[in-house]
């Protein structure tokens, strides 16, 4: 007999039977057999899931001595997708909803968000893991419409997940780079804009000491504003805002803050610096005499620190640095030029 197969369907097999010969000689065939070929077996009231026998019998013949071989009928189950459940998310990043599936790898389904479908083929991981995104303030819906197994079996499950967006958290802005003399603190980074998030909102902070590549978590450091250490060497600090809502903790972090620390050679004015010589003319404009090449620039810092302006020199012996409306005071200027560092103490008056 045949063995045959089917997808549960809570009904009795109602396919054809059909048996396979073999042992005929001299050309003879099916024809030269008596009686009527029939079938029984646990197959013939089987509805659910298993495998049932299929007993061939009733013929007949003078010239052979006939032997029956049983059959299956296997009964497959249907094969089920079942979803992980809601999820909540951060707006700009993504989920990982999982799919556990029952059946024979592989399977493919068919999976909705509720404005578009699409099908998903051989999936031979289980559970498979469904990546999903959205927009802010959102929701989408997601629904395993249909699942197929490697039994051909189909199966409509229409199992459903909520994905909930949170609003975008916005990192806010803190103060500027500073400039600092060795051994001395640093101004504390100020809160300019808290940021936005909803539920609970916490800070925290992170420190960099290669330029932003690798930032590590500054301990006992929670509120809106921090108060740096004395830095032993330039460090970066940025503010990490969190936004915890729904047991799901979103986060943004502002621009980076440089700490940076003055040249211990600080020229005064008018004094040379391997031939570069910067002096103010009152609070108009400083001048800069000595030879300058490409890609120079200028910064010019308060003596707080306070970034003042920055600017492109020209190549060549002589470079005005428009400065109107320069308080009185010392101001600190620094030469960059092809990776050397010249530092300049200067008094202003109005």
């Amino acid at each position: 007999a045949e063995s045959k197969a089917k997808c549960f369907d809570g009904k009795v097999f109602g396919g054809k039977n059909n048996v396979t010969y073999s042992g005929f000689v001299n050309g003879e065939d099916r024809s030269v057999l008596g009686g009527i070929l029939s079938f029984k077996g646990s197959f013939i009231t089987a509805t659910n899931v298993g495998a049932y026998t299929i007993v061939p019998e009733g013929l007949s013949s003078e010239n052979y001595q006939i032997i029956y071989q049983d059959g299956l009928l296997t009964i497959n189950p249907l094969p089920t997708a079942t979803l992980s459940g809601d999820l909540v998310i951060c707006a700009g990043s993504y989920a990982i909803l999982e799919v556990k599936l029952t059946g024979l790898a592989p399977w493919s389904i068919t999976v909705s968000d509720g404005i578009t479908s699409r099908i998903i083929d051989s999936i031979y991981e289980n559970p498979y893991r469904l990546e999903v995104t959205g927009v802010p303030n959102s929701s989408k819906t997601y629904t395993i419409a249909k699942v197929t197994d490697s039994n051909g079996c189909s199966n409509e499950v229409e199992d459903k997940a909520v994905v909930k967006v949170n609003p975008l958290v916005t990192s806010g802005e803190i103060s500027g780079d500073q400039h600092v003399a060795s051994g001395v603190f640093p101004r504390p980074i100020t809160s300019l804009n808290p940021g936005q998030g909803i539920g609970t909102i916490t800070y925290a902070w992170e420190s960099s000491v290669d330029d932003g590549l690798n930032w590590e978590i500054v301990p006992d450091a929670s509120e809106a504003t921090f108060a740096p250490g004395i830095p032993d060497e330039p460090i970066w600090f940025r503010r990490v805002i969190i936004s915890s809502d729904n047991n799901v903790l979103c986060s943004e972090v502002t621009e980076p803050v440089k700490i940076s620390i003055w040249p211990t050679a600080i020229n005064t004015q008018e004094n040379n610096s391997d031939l570069l010589i910067a002096s103010a003319v009152k609070n108009i404009e400083m001048r800069l005499k000595g030879e300058i090449g490409k890609l120079a620039s200028a910064r010019l810092y308060d003596v707080q620190g306070r970034l003042i302006l920055v600017k492109n020199l020209e190549e060549g012996s002589f470079n005005i640095i428009p400065t109107p409306y320069l308080k009185t005071g010392i101001y600190m200027l620094f030469v960059e030029d092809s990776g050397t560092i010249k530092g300049f103490k200067i008094p202003v008056k109005e």
